[in-house]
């Protein structure tokens, strides 16, 4: 399973595939042009050195009173993370 989702309201987009990796890209929208994409950050969704689990489910949520931004993962271990 893949999983592709734009973290709103920013010019993000979140990828991750079936072997655990998640990466998060700036996008060139406006008024944010970056000259394409740009690879933000990557990380693998390891719960040990042994076990990589893949995510399942995401979702975010954005407080523009308060600037909070939430990004809620769940993989298919069973694990939520925020």
């Amino acid at each position: 399973m893949s999983i592709v989702k734009f973290l709103k309201p920013f010019p993000v987009l979140l990828t991750a595939d079936n072997t655990g990796w998640i990466h998060i890209w700036l996008l060139d929208l406006p008024p944010h042009n970056t000259q394409g994409k740009k690879l933000i950050v990557s990380w693998r969704n390891n719960h040990s050195l042994e076990k990589v689990s893949p995510l399942s489910a995401i979702d975010s949520y954005y407080n523009p009173k308060t600037g909070e931004f939430w990004m809620i993962m769940g993989d298919e271990s069973g694990m939520v993370k925020i």
